[in-house]
C-alpha cells in the first residue's frame, strides 16, 4: 500500500476511541478523521456504524458505489487505469476479460459501466475501420 499510495499514509493518529464494533478498525476511522477524509471505502460497512461515522463527518461507502459515483468525473481515466492494471499483471499474465470477471463480484455496477463504455469505444473503432 505504501508503494501504491504514498500520499495515503496518515501519521500521528493520537489515541482515538470511537466505540467501533471491532477495536482493530479504530485506526481506520482515526486516519479518516485525522486526514479530514470525506469517506471510508470498505466492504465491511457493518464495522463502521453510520451514526458513529456521521458524528465524525465521514461517510462509509461500498467500493462499487464509490467507483460508480466517480464514473462520470473521468471515465476515460478510469478505463486507462484498468488497462494499466491489466498490463501490469505478470504472475500470472491476465487479459482484460479475466480482470473484469474477477472484479465483477465485488463491483458489479462499475464493471457494467466499464464494459458498456469499452463496447461503445470498440463499436466506434470498428465503424471507423468499416468492419
Amino acid at each position: 500500500m505504501r508503494a501504491a499510495f504514498p500520499d495515503a499514509i496518515v501519521s500521528n493518529l493520537g489515541s482515538y476511541s470511537f466505540g467501533l464494533p471491532d477495536p482493530k478498525d479504530e485506526h481506520v476511522l482515526a486516519a479518516a478523521v485525522r486526514s479530514e477524509a470525506q469517506a471510508i471505502v470498505t466492504f465491511n460497512s457493518d464495522d463502521f456504524p453510520k451514526l458513529i461515522c456521521e458524528k465524525e463527518n465521514v461517510e462509509v461507502i461500498a467500493p462499487d458505489d464509490f467507483l460508480v459515483s466517480h464514473w462520470g468525473f473521468g471515465r476515460e481515466r478510469m478505463r486507462s487505469v484498468i488497462y494499466a492494471q491489466v498490463g501490469a499483471l505478470r504472475t500470472p499474465v491476465q487479459g482484460l476479460s479475466n480482470v473484469l470477471l474477477a472484479l465483477r463480484p465485488h463491483a458489479p455496477n462499475f464493471v457494467a459501466h466499464l464494459t458498456r463504455s469499452i463496447a461503445e469505444d470498440m463499436s466506434d473503432v470498428l465503424a471507423e475501420l468499416d468492419l
